[in-house]
C-alpha cells in the first residue's frame, strides 16, 4: 500500500488545482482551492464512476478523501484528477 500511495501522491503533487497531503494513513486528503472546486471535482469523478469522500462534515469543505485501493484503481483515479486539472 505504501508504494501505491507514494505513486498516487507523486502524480498529483505537480498539479495546480489540487493539493494532496502527505500522511501515513490508508488515504490521501486532496485539498482544492474552494468548496466549489471540491464539489466540481467530486461531480467530475462521479461521472467517471469514482466516489471519494467529501470532508464537509469535519469542517474541510474544500477537501476530498481518497482511500488507497489497488495500483490499477489509484492510477485510474490519478488519471482522472490530472484530466480535471487540465493536463
Amino acid at each position: 500500500m505504501l508504494d501505491i500511495r507514494r505513486r498516487f501522491l507523486d502524480r498529483l503533487m505537480p498539479l495546480d488545482r489540487i493539493y494532496p497531503t502527505e500522511s501515513e494513513t490508508n488515504f490521501v486528503l486532496l485539498q482544492t482551492r474552494s468548496r466549489g472546486e471540491a464539489q466540481n471535482l467530486d461531480e467530475f469523478l462521479r461521472r467517471h464512476g469514482i466516489v471519494l469522500r467529501r470532508q464537509t462534515a469535519v469542517g474541510l469543505g474544500n477537501c476530498l478523501r481518497a482511500t488507497i485501493g489497488t495500483e490499477k484503481q489509484m492510477d485510474f483515479v490519478a488519471s482522472k484528477i490530472v484530466e480535471w486539472c487540465g493536463r
